[in-house]
């Protein structure tokens, strides 16, 4: 079954269906948010979605294709959907509970899961390459444009080569909300553009962004005498 929203072609099965509906209009607000945010006027063809039934046939495929494959050539645990080529893969919301860490998750942080990967597909609509740079600030940017971790809270604990190719999402969630809160949108458009750019402001960022939640820590501890 093939469910058409405005941007998205998602291939699902019938159990997915009532999920669809009752999100669709979310999903339809949001990602219209990122491909304004993108600048993207002329979308082109519609992201493609394949909604795998089995946590199964989800690491099959993706040991197959080589999706999100860590450096042993393993599909780690906690892997929930993978991006490349104008499509993305994730898994049912039944067998997306079953990924590491995720076990605690709604259906509507799912919802935010299908959009986080939508950011993907539109920043490499974007930059016409699947090369999108340094973890915290492609994985920031996804997290962020999607509204997944609006109310999460922030903490920092991570070294900049951590940073450049970690797996830590909370590391880079933390470091993007310092950037794009100190700096503004606009110098988040500088980044996105320059890739130059982002290579040589990380190191400084990296250490601001340490020094600012190190010492939100001590003044929260402080506080708390």
């Amino acid at each position: 079954m093939v469910k058409e929203l405005k941007y998205m072609l998602i291939e699902h099965t019938e159990k997915d269906l009532e999920f669809l509906e009752n999100y669709e209009t979310m999903l339809d607000s949001i990602s219209e948010e990122i491909v304004s945010f993108f600048k993207l006027e002329d979308f082109g063809d519609k992201a493609k979605v394949k909604v795998f039934s089995t946590l199964e046939e989800f690491r099959s495929f993706c040991l197959e294709g080589q999706w999100g494959l860590d450096k042993n050539g393993c599909v780690p645990d906690w892997l929930c959907g993978v991006t490349r080529n104008g499509m993305f893969i994730t898994l049912t919301y039944e067998e997306f509970i079953k990924t590491k860490s995720h076990g605690n998750q709604s259906v509507k942080d799912y919802a935010y899961l299908l959009l986080h990967e939508f950011v993907h597909i539109c920043h490499i609509k974007k930059k016409k390459t699947s090369r999108l740079g340094y973890k915290w600030f492609t994985e920031g940017l996804a997290t962020t444009l999607s509204h997944q971790w609006e109310s999460k809270k922030l903490s920092f604990h991570a070294t900049l080569d951590d940073l450049k190719a970690g797996t830590n999402y909370e590391n880079f969630y933390a470091m993007f909300q310092y950037v794009i809160n100190t700096y503004g949108v606009d110098y988040i458009y500088l980044l996105l553009e320059n890739d130059e750019l982002l290579i040589q402001e990380t190191p400084r960022l990296f250490l601001e962004t340490k020094d600012y939640y190190d010492n939100l820590k001590l003044s929260t501890s402080v506080h708390l005498k």
